[in-house]
């Protein structure tokens, strides 16, 4: 009953967050742009410029010397909302140079690639680079995005389906491998527009460079998209709670079995009630004598009666005194 109450809850949590679609909470989302404090501090090789919209700080990425590091605090707080949740997007607004081969941002493991978005100018590619069981993969989306112009672009991975959304179109779908997402067990740091010090380097202009810990995340960048319902995460999740609920009744079920075999051999056994007399116990069954009576415990009833006596040979016997039985002279 509590698995079967559980699985409704969830389900109706699911068909409340669809209908609420657009509606994601801040603590499910980071802009990494914002995590570098741009207003506040200063990077070589980044220039703050006027963006695709004036609703958020955009960033124009020049040169191969620089180190857009994340801060621990920004690391922390991706890593927990991607650990979080079997769905989430890679988004940003973006405005690439022509023939620029560059992470877009990811994260990294010294030169290995743990999670990234990369876009290739040279063979016109958007690449999602992800980690299943310790092995490094890539999903290759054909598509030209460094070509000096505004492209909006999302990633959204929903348990083992990919979407490419690019300028608010579904551009490709596609079916991955699970995507290792628990980043704070390992050596991992978070850049923005480059692998590490050494590879990759995002030439152009970037805005809106998210993290999203939610389904449909690309409706942040283009709320009047559709919205799937349910997404393969959460029809995973509810495949899951199935699973669950079948093997609590499949448990249940052999635990009623055992009971009622317990109950049979109770039922088939006469139970043994003892007899209490003047502080003494008796076995339920035993006889015992008092005086000229003999008594007997009957499932926790006492019975008693006189001791049956001999006959005797004379005519007239005699009652002596002390004696349960009479007696010849």
């Amino acid at each position: 009953m509590i698995a079967l109450m559980w699985l409704i809850f969830t389900v109706r949590v699911i068909v409340i967050n669809t209908a609420a679609g657009l509606q994601i909470e801040p603590k499910y989302q980071i802009d990494i742009i914002d995590g570098l404090h741009v207003f506040n501090a200063t990077y070589r090789g980044l220039t703050l410029v006027e963006g695709f919209h004036k609703l958020s700080p955009a960033v124009k990425l020049i040169g191969y010397d620089r180190q857009l590091l994340l801060p621990p605090e920004v690391y922390d707080k991706a890593a927990g909302i991607l650990s979080q949740s079997n769905e989430f997007t890679l988004m940003v607004t973006l405005k690439q140079k022509q023939k620029n081969t560059g992470t877009i941002f990811g994260f990294s493991e010294g030169n290995n690639r743990f999670l990234e978005i990369q876009s290739s100018g040279r063979k016109d590619e958007i690449r999602l680079h992800y980690t299943h069981n310790n092995m490094a993969y890539t999903e290759t989306f054909p598509y030209r995005l460094a070509d000096d112009n505004w492209h909006q672009v999302a990633i959204s991975v929903s348990g083992n389906a990919v979407d490419l959304f690019v300028d608010c179109n579904r551009i490709y779908r596609r079916v991955i491998l699970d995507v290792d997402r628990n980043i704070s067990s390992r050596n991992t740091s978070l850049w923005l527009g480059q692998r590490n010090l050494r590879h990759f380097f995002f030439q152009g202009v970037l805005q809106d460079a998210k993290i999203i810990g939610r389904s449909h995340g690309y409706t942040i960048q283009c709320p009047h998209l559709d919205t799937d319902c349910p997404t393969c995460g959460q029809f995973r999740q509810l495949q899951m709670s199935v699973l669950h609920l079948e093997n609590y009744v499949k448990s249940l079920t052999e635990r009623l079995a055992q009971a009622e075999e317990r109950l049979a051999s109770v039922e088939e056994c006469e139970c043994q009630n003892n007899c209490y007399v003047n502080g003494t116990v008796h076995l339920d069954g035993f006889s015992w004598e008092v005086g000229c009576e003999v008594c007997s415990c009957v499932r926790g009833k006492t019975t008693c009666h006189h001791k049956q006596c001999n006959a005797t040979s004379c005519k007239n016997p005699v009652q002596l005194s002390g004696k349960c039985c009479p007696t010849c002279l």
